[in-house]
């Protein structure tokens, strides 16, 4: 039985100036009149003279079809529904709905139809209607109202809320009420006239005494006297009950306006929504018209509403909203001055579609539908449990604390799309959800995953889309936050089982095969269970993977879809006699190639914040042939509204600089110049003196600035390259620590066991911090002795410590890792709202451009996409070198997929093929085909996950080069440690280059596809004499010059070498001048990225002399290396110094600064120079003058086009207010003439 209760007050009458002022009203008729009244009335209606607008909802048979239909043409424009609704071209039909007329009237309507208002009543009792009652209410009630599908009754009733009965009973319901039921009569069969105040006061026990509250009376039933009551009836999932359906649709939904909630004042709130009289939301409007803002009703909640009583005491209302014309907010439980409301926004900026910016919350998220709903599968009370540090007794102890979670827009939006999406796709599709960090992706996984246990796509289905749901995480530890919320659901028990790394696998074979409805655990399992499950292929899945970059790749990956894959259906004669039917070798292989294929037995739900090239192509949406996310929440997103902090807000970059020495008493030798490179500069980052110089900055650092964060609780973590730099540094840190009689220590966290030759000991972290077993490495680092946390490849991801505020880092980042190991920072907690980089490895500019790629949306262009027939040119490859015949690849293939232990007969074919890798190719060859190897069998991976090949040749390459790879013999790839033998560190040096704020901007990135070309591939490391490399280092990293200048100049040469265009460029079907000029123009335009930011080293580069030298030099390197192909040769004993950035003067005086920054110069112009030559005193205004010089000024003024307008314009705008006179040269290559020129025109 279905339990609602009358809870309408009767609608507030408003005669209030103030609000007459401000908005439109609506008078409410309630009044019974027979269908020859309402037809009589219609007749009397003058169209031309008062715009009423009939509208009635929910179709009643009583009415006659004739008064119900009129034609189109005879119905007036102000009679068109006012939301939208399509009017048929010939019949507009009205829906009557329980006698309830609305009648719109603006400010003076309002008022003539107060004078007026005895001559209508006259008018509508002379038609013989009786029990007139009228009241008015605000236009954006009715608003709701009729989009909405509400009821809004001005029957006379009263809600209580106060605290002992929250609902009162109509005791002259008709005949459509719900409480005339079998259930009710009986139990008025019990108790007479006492039936309603008993229903009251058990129903009100039921809200009180629950621990959920509101919730927990939703959804569960109560008795009174052995008869059942349900407060709500919810959407069933089928049609295949359609009492279900006919109870659903009695469930009353209402709106009051200007609710008094208070006993104690006449204060009274905006807008409460009841489900079946029961409050559930209230809704604070402010309009910015009239001066009030989303701000406005937020501090209304927080200082004007009283958590005390009982319409806004925790779990009673389910949510709050703060409702402005452009935004919302909404909070689940208030708190006075703790209050805090979360953004409920569509995107950052709401569009204003054909209304207010905020309908989408009145015309989607409020409506009757999407309320039950939320009710139903949403809305969940969450227990966050979280140890803390106790200062009076000094242990970490366990706090919990209770939130009522209610779903924020995207993440409904996620889900919904989902489902819709699946009633037209079925099983065996795949989706991307790019959910930043701060998502809350734990909850949108837990709302799918049990939604989608239930979910049947046609009403009429009688078993569920899927069979079992698996959410497989690829953190070791499930997720407790995921399981808590399911099984608030999932109220049958055994409906969801969890299966770690400690159980057994058989217990998840287990789960499968009874087609247990959720089941949660781990990637690593699959692999294991994978033959066990093999009989299951004939069930579907839903597969919901969290951080889908990590959790589909590999062969753990491949297992995962082999124990899920439904086979193909074979062909009738084969059903027929299946157990006699021997299948041939090509049938095996074609089985297998599907069960790792696109399988339409599975669906996929991949969440990730920040997904790979490969994961956005492999479970990427195609939209008009571009791959991207289903569903998009972005870290932009995530920032502004205050979920996540922007980590790189404030980012230190620090730059080392070095210089080593050859000894002279060992004679030089060629080594692999990269290898070598790296060596070294691993062996000046673990000296002594380069890890304490790191070390006391660090901790300087932290005493200074972060120790005293959050309210003095922050904590900070230093990244270190390797296992043995965490050791050492743990070392030093508790030496200066000890030093500084710090009241804390470091703690350190690395897997394993390290020796360390300079001491002669083995580590362990365990030995390290001393905890000795009582707590784990987390959990100490709560407690006020450890601030900070020393880690090598741990806790870089998936550690959510909130107290962490700065991080030290000192290992080259790239990629996904910079964003995932940054942002351990980014969690909010009350007090932290700044965050600290301080970086001693990476370039800033690259760390920018990794979090730019997931700062908005990630696409994929379809030509940027992987060619599937890529695979046969790598094949190609392979098959040059002559190794693998056609007789050991049909041998392996028959023993490796035929049924039974072929093993042993595997290992003859691949040693046969390892002794002719051996014998026949030399030392670039056997490295060249192993990286075609390694290409073919990291393609085929990826490209069998995305579509079926029906080619068994390449299945066959692909499980033998996957075992022969393993076994060929290692390459002689070891790092010519013997070279430490050779050198000594001179000197050391850290400088700090800058503070800045990385900042990111709006925009999509765009990805690319797996390419075969160099892919694997291991470049063949050039041989460089000793006294050269460290030549080039102490070039970089030396002091005799400028550390900057250094590191730039370095880095620009870099660009240049690496720039494949330009590399494309140096080949003999180019003239030399034409290359040259190819090369001059690459590099001006990099010198242009100097010339706002380190204008002195601009100044450098750009004097005439070292320009042309180091142009010169770089030019004939480039030119030998790629077009001549001359090998290099032995230097001379005394090898030639050569000063490339001698020190140069400063050109301008610091007055002038501004002018300089404020020109915009285009990166990618034609512009190489812009030198600025003082005319006149700073005091002596004078004429603007600027002129182009160069060679063909006709040609520069194409080639530049609006940059170089740009340019002039803002340098004219800039001269207009300042007394200087500038001239810029744009030129190619700055010469001696060119500069004569300047001074020319600038004595002129």
């Amino acid at each position: 039985m279905l339990l609602w209760f009358n809870s309408r007050k009767a609608l507030i009458q408003s005669n209030d100036e103030d609000d007459l002022q401000q908005c439109k009203y609506y008078a409410l008729l309630d009044s019974k009149l027979t269908d020859d009244i309402w037809k009589k009335y219609l007749e009397s209606l003058k169209w031309n003279k008062r715009k009423f607008l009939v509208v009635f909802k929910e179709i009643s048979d009583r009415y006659s079809e004739d008064i119900l239909t009129f034609q189109s043409d005879s119905v007036p424009s102000f009679l068109q529904f006012p939301l939208g609704h399509p009017v048929s071209n010939t019949l507009y039909t009205v829906h009557p709905y329980n006698h309830l007329l609305y009648v719109p009237f603006d400010e003076s309507e309002f008022i003539f139809f107060k004078d007026k208002i005895e001559e209508f009543y006259l008018l509508l009792q002379g038609l013989g209607a009786e029990e007139i009652k009228v009241t008015t209410v605000k236009a954006t009630t009715i608003h709701e109202v009729l989009h909405n599908e509400v009821d809004v009754s001005s029957e006379v009733g009263s809600t209580h809320v106060n605290g002992k009965l929250d609902v009162q009973v109509k005791s002259n319901h008709h005949n459509e009420s719900s409480l005339d039921t079998e259930e009710y009569k009986r139990l008025y069969d019990q108790l007479g006239a006492a039936t309603d105040d008993k229903i009251i006061y058990y129903a009100s026990r039921k809200l009180n005494s629950s621990s959920h509250k509101t919730l927990d009376y939703f959804r569960s039933k109560f008795v009174i006297n052995g008869v059942y009551f349900q407060s709500v009836i919810f959407k069933p999932t089928h049609s295949r009950t359609p009492e279900h359906l006919i109870a659903y649709q009695k469930n009353k939904l209402t709106v009051v306006r200007q609710l008094k909630y208070s006993k104690k004042n006449e204060k009274s709130v905006d807008l409460a929504i009841f489900i079946n009289g029961i409050p559930v939301i209230t809704i604070e409007l402010k309009n910015a018209l009239t001066g009030q803002y989303l701000h406005n009703a937020i501090k209304q909640y927080i200082e004007d509403r009283d958590p005390k009583e009982p319409l806004f005491e925790f779990k009673r209302c389910l949510v709050h909203f703060a409702v402005s014309t452009e935004k919302v907010s909404m909070c689940t439980e208030l708190k006075g001055k703790s209050t805090f409301f979360l953004p409920f926004n569509k995107a950052l900026v709401n569009e204003d579609v054909n209304g207010y910016a905020t309908s989408y919350l009145w015309e989607d998220v409020l409506c009757k539908d999407s309320l039950l709903d939320l009710v139903q599968n949403y809305i969940n009370i969450q227990i966050d449990k979280e140890k803390y540090y106790d200062v009076e007794t000094r242990m970490l102890k366990e706090k919990s604390s209770v939130r009522m979670i209610f779903p924020r827009f995207h993440q409904r939006r996620a889900v919904q799309c989902i489902l819709r999406a699946l009633l037209s796709d079925g099983v065996g599709e795949k989706y991307l959800i790019q959910h930043s960090a701060g998502s809350g992706k734990s909850n949108t996984i837990a709302w799918l995953a049990h939604q989608l246990s239930g979910f049947h796509k046609h009403p009429d289905d009688e078993k569920s889309l899927f069979n079992s749901i698996i959410v497989v995480t690829d953190r070791r530890v499930l997720n407790k936050q995921i399981q808590d919320s399911i099984r608030q659901f999932q109220q049958v028990p055994g409906s969801v089982v969890y299966i770690d790394e400690s159980q057994p696998s058989s217990e998840l074979a287990r789960a499968i095969e009874n087609c247990t409805p959720i089941i949660v655990t781990t990637l690593q399992r699959f692999p294991i269970i994978s033959s066990s499950v093999a009989n299951n292929s004939d069930k579907t899945y839903a597969v919901i993977i969290d951080e889908a970059h990590s959790s589909q790749a590999g062969e753990s990956a491949r297992h995962l879809r082999k124990a899920l894959a439904l086979e193909e259906a074979q062909e009738a004669e084969e059903q027929l006699d299946e157990e006699n039917q021997v299948k041939t070798l090509e049938d095996i292989i074609a089985d297998e190639i599907r069960r790792k294929g696109d399988q339409k037995n599975i669906s996929f739900f991949a969440f990730t914040a920040t997904p790979k090239p490969r994961t956005l192509e492999l479970f990427g949406t195609n939209r008009n042939g571009v791959k991207e996310a289903f569903d998009l929440y972005t870290m932009e997103q995530a920032i502004k509204e205050g979920f996540i902090l922007d980590v790189l807000k404030n980012y230190m970059s620090w730059k080392r600089y070095y210089k080593l020495v050859k000894r002279s008493d060992i004679d030089d030798k060629e080594y692999e110049k990269k290898k070598t490179v790296r060596v070294l500069s691993s062996y000046v980052d673990l000296q002594d003196h380069a890890i304490e110089k790191k070390a006391r900055i660090m901790i300087e650092h932290f005493v200074a600035q972060t120790q005293n964060e959050i309210q003095g609780k922050a904590r900070a973590m230093l990244v270190t390259r390797s296992r043995l730099h965490a050791v050492r540094f743990k070392r030093k840190f508790d030496d200066v620590m000890r030093e500084m009689k710090l009241p804390y220590s470091a703690l350190v966290a690395f897997s394993g066991t390290v020796s360390d030759a300079e001491t002669g000991e083995d580590y362990t972290k365990e030995k390290m911090n001393n905890l000795q077993g009582r707590i784990d490495v987390p959990d100490a680092f709560k407690l006020p002795q450890h601030r900070i946390l020393i880690v090598a490849n741990m806790y870089q991801t998936g550690f959510d410590e909130p107290l962490l505020h700065t991080m030290f880092v000192d290992k080259k980042l790239g990629g996904t890792n910079t964003v995932q190991t940054l942002s351990r920072l980014n969690r909010t907690t009350k007090g932290k709202d700044t965050t600290m980089v301080l970086d001693f490895v990476n370039d800033p500019e690259q760390v920018q451009e990794d979090f730019q790629a997931y700062y908005g949306s990630n696409y994929m262009e379809e030509n940027d996409q992987t060619d599937p027939n890529s695979i046969y040119d790598v094949l190609t490859k392979v098959n040059s070198f002559d190794l693998i015949f056609k007789n050991d690849l049909e041998a392996y293939a028959k023993y490796f997929f035929n049924k039974g232990d072929h093993k042993e007969k595997l290992q003859p074919i691949l040693n046969g093929i390892v002794a002719r890798f051996e014998d026949t190719l030399d030392l670039e060859q056997k490295v060249a085909f192993k990286a075609d190897g390694k290409t073919y069998v990291r393609l085929y991976r990826f490209l069998s996950q995305i579509i079926t090949f029906t080619d068994v040749e390449l299945e066959k390459y692909y499980v033998l080069l996957s075992d022969l790879l393993k076994k060929l013999p290692a390459s002689p790839n070891a790092l010519p440690i013997e070279v430490l033998q050779e050198i000594d560190l001179e000197s050391y040096k850290l400088q700090h280059q800058f503070t800045t704020d990385l900042q990111l901007q709006p925009g999509n990135n765009a990805m690319q596809g797996m390419s075969p070309e160099g892919a694997g591939k291991q470049e063949q490391d050039e041989y460089e004499w000793l006294t050269k490399i460290i030549k080039v280092l102490n070039d970089t990293y030396g002091l005799e010059l400028k550390e900057e200048d250094k590191v730039e100049f370095e880095r620009m040469k870099k660009n240049i070498y690496s720039n494949d265009e330009l590399m494309a460029f140096f080949n003999k079907n180019n003239s030399k001048d034409n290359i040259k000029d190819k090369f001059n123009e690459e590099i001006d335009n990099e010198l242009l990225n100097f010339i706002n930011t380190k204008l002195e080293f601009y100044n450098k580069l750009t004097e005439d002399k070292v320009n042309h030298m180091f142009k010169s030099l770089w030019f004939n390197d480039l030119y030998d290396q790629k077009v001549r192909k001359i090998e290099k040769e032995k230097p001379s004993e005394e090898v030639e110094k050569l000063e490339l950035l001698p020190q140069l003067k400063v050109r301008f005086p610091e007055w002038l600064n501004p002018a300089i920054t404020s020109l915009k110069i285009c990166k990618n112009a034609f512009v190489v120079f812009i030198e600025m030559t003082l005319s006149a005193s700073p005091d002596k205004p004078i004429k603007t003058d600027l002129d182009f010089i160069g060679n063909d000024e006709d040609n520069y003024e194409s080639l530049l086009f609006e940059p170089a307008n740009d340019i002039v314009d803002n340098a004219k705008k800039f001269l207009e207010l300042d007394p200087y006179s500038f001239y810029m040269c744009v030129d190619d290559i700055f010469t001696k003439e060119a500069e004569e020129e300047i001074k020319k025109q600038a004595n002129t």
